[in-house]
């Protein structure tokens, strides 16, 4: 229809169809498994996200990459799968501490399911972050209010949807041709907070 468009945080095949924007899921997976290895951890559970979800899964991957630049590989984490939701991280938390591997860290794929986890883990007797590093994914804004405070990577949402409108203006402006694949990529930030310690 030669419409203007622009994709935020699309998948591979859309990215091939129309211009877009998006943040370096998999990096920001690396960066936070990085920041936690370098911390001494060695023992990880990952809370996934649901099954097929792009941002998730990508974002399990760059954690796979950390391990294996530790020399690590599966076998260092306990995994579980939820919906995104405060419910699946306080009901999945029991499990993934009482794995015979007890991890030492915490990533959730994203930050409610961070903070239920938290919830439970305060109901367990588990202090965070002496016995259990616990981080999350987007920097939303509970992540700063609950205690302690989560280690998140900031999701750059504002500036994703700022570009967004760039590109449509430039379509509308014929200054970004329509068959132009242009794909913007926007930093994210690693906020460390009190959720997170060096491994006991």
């Amino acid at each position: 229809a030669r419409f203007p468009v622009a994709c935020v945080a699309a998948g591979p095949e859309a990215r091939q169809e129309a211009p877009s924007v998006r943040m370096d899921e998999r990096g920001a997976g690396f960066d936070i498994s990085r920041y936690l290895l370098d911390q001494g951890h060695r023992r990880f559970a990952f809370m996934k996200g649901l099954a097929g979800h792009l941002a998730a899964e990508e974002r399990y991957s760059g954690f796979l990459d950390a391990l294996a630049g530790a020399g690590l590989n599966e076998a260092a984490v306990v995994t579980a799968r939820g919906d995104f939701t405060f419910r699946a991280g306080a009901t999945l938390m029991p499990e993934l501490v009482k794995a015979p591997l007890r991890p030492t860290a915490l990533i959730c794929a994203n930050d409610d399911m961070a903070v239920g986890a938290m919830f439970a883990a305060h109901r367990m007797g588990i202090d965070i972050p002496r016995e259990l590093s616990v981080v999350g994914f987007d920097d939303t804004p509970v992540s700063a209010i609950i205690w302690p405070p989560l280690t998140t990577v900031h999701q750059p949402l504002k500036r994703m949807g700022a570009k967004a409108v760039e590109l449509l203006v430039g379509q509308v402006r014929k200054s970004l041709d329509l068959d132009e694949r242009t794909e913007a990529v926007i930093p994210h930030r690693l906020m460390p907070r009190e959720s997170t310690a060096a491994a006991s």
